[in-house]
């Protein structure tokens, strides 16, 4: 039996000798206490970590980095050279504000990778990248802090060694390294530890998760405070939270700032980041990797010339084939094709998505989707109302998770996963993982979050 199977056996073992209802209400009622919701409702999550092999995570640190060089790439490319505007479609307020230079190197700093893998087969594939505002750092600490001290956590910790990765830890690392690289670039001496100002809108649904990353900086002893975008001013070249004076800040979704119904306020904190007089990250410039079909230029022969060797192999091996839907002609299987016929016509082959969508909504899975409403969902491409990406099919894991209802454990449910991985500064920091009833994995759709646990037998 190999590790991970002994692993969930073992563990399922022991959930059933033990008061998994107890647990379970002990697991809810912390998560409770840490304001785990999203708009009132109770997060939700599954009384099981997934379980990943120690020896795995060396092999998934050397991918993410790859995946995140050639991200970088190609934000590089879009801002120095304008390539990839047709794929990047960044419009309006947001494409100004990419340009804006943050005062420290790098686009991408901290980024969400989603992906497909396979446990039993190692096959892995990244299917998109959240690189402008991905959430879920701080809820994800909180709850490998409540699932550490659960009871059957701790009898599985006797026969197996864990490793967790808190990604707030490296989170505290990379925002302390940007805001050295950007006192230097201004020439002023950094201060040991400056106030901090983690930025997420008030009726933000994942309002929840900031207040956790707060907690976790106030730990650190910074005086780090909860702000919504537009509550800020702008004085003799200082940000200003009512009389605090705020030279680094950590922000949530750039929506918030650039709606038409936020932008006017939010000119303080705009205009400030313009004169490069506070430490923004994410930077703006972020959004260049935050598209569907970027995936494209990592799989079309055509780009090739961009990448090392190494990385064309990890993308040949490791992403889906990835395509903006257009009226156009290009290669699918080493073949030229007609791409819109090729899709309409093999619609169990393919997943729709928006370009610039996020939580899943608007994707259509072609397996799923009766020919009329694929067909229909073709023409808003083709209208770029709105642009969608189109992506192979990707075989979805599938894992079981207890099931406890009414304080009693009532089996175990097959589920499909999406496992994450966060990259923080080019470098892998850790993952957590979604599962869900139907194979659209995304706490949006109804999902569940659960902590990853790397694992390893005790000698």
């Amino acid at each position: 039996m190999k590790l991970i199977e002994k692993v969930n056996a073992d563990f399922k073992k022991i959930l059933e000798q033990s008061n998994a209802g107890a647990q379970m209400k002990q697991l809810t009622s912390q998560m409770k206490e840490k304001e785990m919701d999203m708009q009132g409702k109770l997060f939700p999550t599954f009384l099981k970590p997934y379980f990943v092999e120690t020896s795995d995570r060396y092999y998934i640190a050397r991918l993410t980095a790859l995946m995140s060089l050639g991200l970088e790439k190609i934000g590089q490319a879009y801002l120095k050279e304008g390539k990839f505007k047709d794929i990047i479609e960044l419009k309006g307020r947001l494409a100004d504000l990419v340009r804006v230079n943050p005062g420290y190197p790098r686009c991408q700093m901290v980024n969400r990778y989603d992906l497909f893998f396979n446990l039993v087969t190692k096959d892995l594939k990244f299917i998109e990248f959240n690189c402008g505002d991905p959430s879920g750092m701080g809820w994800n600490d909180d709850m490998l802090d409540i699932f550490c001290a659960l009871p059957v956590v701790r009898q599985l910790a006797r026969k197996y060694e864990f490793t967790i990765d808190r990604l707030l830890d490296n989170h505290h690392r990379v925002l302390r390294r940007k805001y050295i690289q950007y006192c230097i670039g201004k020439n002023i001496i950094p201060e040991a530890k400056p106030n901090i100002a983690l930025v997420c809108k008030r009726d933000s649904t994942i309002v929840g998760d900031f207040k956790a990353i707060v907690r976790y900086y106030r730990s650190l002893g910074y005086n780090a405070l909860l702000a919504d975008p537009r509550d800020f001013r702008y004085a003799n070249k200082k940000l200003m939270l009512k009389d605090t004076h705020i030279p680094l800040l950590y922000r949530d979704a750039m929506e918030d700032f650039i709606k038409d119904e936020y932008w006017p306020d939010c000119q303080p904190i705009i205009n400030a980041y313009r004169d490069g007089n506070v430490c923004f990250v994410n930077p703006i410039r972020a959004a260049t990797g935050d598209f569907k079909a970027i995936l494209e230029i990592m799989t079309e022969p055509k780009y090739e010339k961009f990448f090392s060797p190494e990385e064309r192999l990890a993308h040949k091996k490791h992403l889906p084939w990835t395509r903006l839907l257009r009226e156009r002609k290009t290669t699918y299987r080493g073949r030229k094709v007609d791409l819109v016929s090729l899709v309409s016509k093999h619609r169990e082959r393919f997943v729709l998505k928006p370009n610039s969508g996020y939580g899943g909504f608007g994707i259509v899975l072609g397996w799923k989707a009766d020919q009329k409403a694929w067909d229909e969902t073709i023409q808003k491409a083709l209208a770029k109302k709105p642009s969608y990406a189109v992506q192979e099919k990707v075989d979805i894991p599938v894992e079981e998770f207890p099931v406890v209802e009414a304080g009693k454990l009532k089996g175990f449910a097959t589920k499909y996963v999406n496992i994450n991985f966060w990259v923080h500064d080019g470098e892998f920091a850790g993952a957590f993982d979604r599962a869900a009833q139907g194979e659209l994995v995304n706490v949006h759709q109804g999902g569940g979050l659960v902590p990853v646990f790397f694992v390893n037998a005790k000698d």
